[in-house]
C-alpha cells in the first residue's frame, strides 16, 4: 500500500544536464554462483527477476537512461574462469550458469528495454577472456547457452559492451588489460581485451570505474620504484590531489588515444569521497574515502566531530557542503577537450550578392521605351543632264 517509488526526478535532471546514466542492478550472488543458488529460495529468484523486468521496462523508456549493468565484480576463478592456464581448458556446471545467466538477463533487458546498452561489470582479470574464448558449456540448456560455441562468443552475441573496473596507474598497465602487444597474450591463460584472436567478439569497452585515491595513505602493500602507496584493498593510493590530477590525465588519456579502436566511454570513480567509511572524523584515512571528484565539509560553523546523523530524525542539519577537488575536476576537463576534434574552418566569405533592380511602384506605370529615331531622309535625285545640243546646219 505504500505509494510507489520511481527515479524520475533523478533522470529528469540528469536529461536537463545533458547526462546520459548507466543502471547499475544489484542483482545478489544467488543468481550468477550456482552453489549459492542450490540454497537460495525460489521466491528469490523470481523476485529477482521480475525486479529486473521490472526496472528495464521503467527506466529504459527514459532518454537520459544509456543502458543497463547486468552484474558488479562477481567474476571469482571457481565460476568464471576455472583452469585458465590449461591447454584446453573444459566447462563446468558453475561455468554454464555463470555464463548462462549472463546471456539470460541481457536478453530480458533487451526485451524490456530495446534500443539501451546492456552489459556488465567486471574485475580487469584477463583469465576470463582467455578461459571464455577457448571453453565451451559442458551441458548447455539450447535456451541461454546451445552446443559448438565457446562462451564468449555466445556473451558477445547478447551483449553490447564489456565493462571493467580498472584502477592502473599507468598506460603500461591499461596496454595490459587493453592491448594487443605480444599477441594480447597473458600469462596464465589470460588474454587481453586488445587480442587479435577475439577480436570479432570483443565489444565496445566501458571503463565502468577508474579513479585514484588521494589520501596519503602508504600503509599496505610496498609498490616498489613508485611513488604510491596502496590502502588494504591493494588500490594505489596517491599523497595529493595535484598527483592525482597528473596521474588521472596521463591514464585517461592513453585509454583513448591508444585504445580508440575499443574505448566506448569511462565512468570515474567517483563523485564524492565516501568519507562515512573513514576511522575518523578528521582524516581522510581508507581507501574509498578519498577517491572524490568532490570532498565535503561542515555546513554554518560546525564542529567535524559533530554528529551526522540524529537516530530516529535523519541527518542532521545543516547539510555538509560539497567541496570540488579543482585541480582534478580541471585535468579531467582539460583531457577530454584536447581529444576533441577543433571544429571545421569556416569556409571563405562569398562576394556579397548583386543588388536586384529596382522595382517600380504599383502606383507607376513601368516607363514606356522611346519611339524609334525616324528613318533617315532619302538623298535628293541628281540633276537632270542638258538635253544634247541640235546638230549644225
Amino acid at each position: 500500500d505504500s505509494p510507489r517509488r520511481t527515479h524520475a526526478a533523478f533522470l529528469d535532471e540528469a536529461a536537463r544536464q545533458g547526462l546520459s546514466v548507466l543502471v547499475g542492478i544489484p542483482m545478489p550472488i544467488e543468481m550468477w554462483h550456482l552453489s549459492n543458488r542450490r540454497g537460495a529460495h525460489a521466491s528469490l529468484v523470481s523476485w529477482w527477476e521480475s525486479v529486473l523486468e521490472e526496472t528495464a521496462r521503467d527506466l529504459g523508456s527514459h532518454p537520459a537512461t544509456l543502458g543497463f549493468v547486468l552484474m558488479n565484480e562477481l567474476d571469482d576463478a571457481f565460476n568464471a574462469f576455472p583452469g585458465a592456464a590449461a591447454p584446453n581448458p573444459s566447462g563446468t556446471p558453475e561455468t554454464d550458469f555463470f555464463y548462462g545467466s549472463a546471456v539470460k538477463y541481457a536478453r530480458l533487458v533487451k526485451r524490456a528495454a530495446p534500443g539501451k546498452l546492456v552489459g556488465w561489470a567486471l574485475h580487469d582479470i584477463p583469465q576470463w577472456l582467455g578461459f571464455a574464448s577457448r571453453a565451451s558449456p559442458r551441458s548447455p540448456d539450447g535456451a541461454s547457452l546451445v552446443a559448438g560455441q565457446t562462451y564468449l562468443a555466445q556473451i558477445s552475441g547478447a551483449f553490447d559492451y564489456f565493462g571493467f573496473n580498472t584502477y592502473q596507474t599507468s598506460p603500461a598497465g591499461l596496454q595490459a588489460v587493453m592491448g594487443s602487444a605480444g599477441g594480447g597474450v597473458i600469462a596464465g591463460g589470460g588474454l587481453s581485451y586488445g587480442a587479435p584472436a577475439i577480436a570479432d567478439q570483443i565489444k565496445p569497452l566501458l571503463l565502468t570505474e577508474i579513479g585514484w585515491a588521494h589520501s596519503g595513505v602508504t600503509a599496505g602493500v610496498a609498490d616498489a620504484g613508485s611513488e604510491a602507496g596502496f590502502t588494504h584493498a591493494g588500490v594505489a593510493a596517491f599523497a595529493s590531489e595535484e598527483e592525482v590530477a597528473q596521474r588521472a590525465a596521463l591514464v585517461l588519456r592513453a585509454a583513448y588515444l591508444e585504445h580508440s579502436r575499443l574505448m566506448l566511454g569511462t565512468f570515474y570513480f567517483e563523485f564524492c569521497d565516501e568519507w562515512w567509511k573513514a576511522r575518523s572524523h578528521t582524516a581522510r584515512d581508507d581507501d574509498e574515502d578519498a577517491f572524490g571528484l568532490f570532498g565535503r565539509r561542515r555546513s554554518a560553523g560546525r564542529p567535524i566531530e559533530d554528529a551526522l546523523w540524529i537516530d530516529g530524525a535523519g541527518p542532521k542539519l545543516p547539510l555538509d557542503e560539497l567541496v570540488p577537488y579543482s585541480l582534478l575536476l580541471q585535468a579531467i576537463k582539460d583531457m577530454i577537450g584536447s581529444l576533441t576534434p577543433p571544429p571545421p574552418p569556416s569556409p571563405s566569405p562569398r562576394p556579397p550578392p548583386l543588388p536586384p533592380p529596382p522595382t517600380p511602384s504599383p502606383s507607376a506605370p513601368y516607363p514606356k521605351p522611346p519611339p524609334p529615331p525616324p528613318p533617315p531622309s532619302p538623298s535628293p535625285p541628281p540633276p537632270s543632264a542638258p538635253p544634247p545640243a541640235p546638230p549644225a546646219p
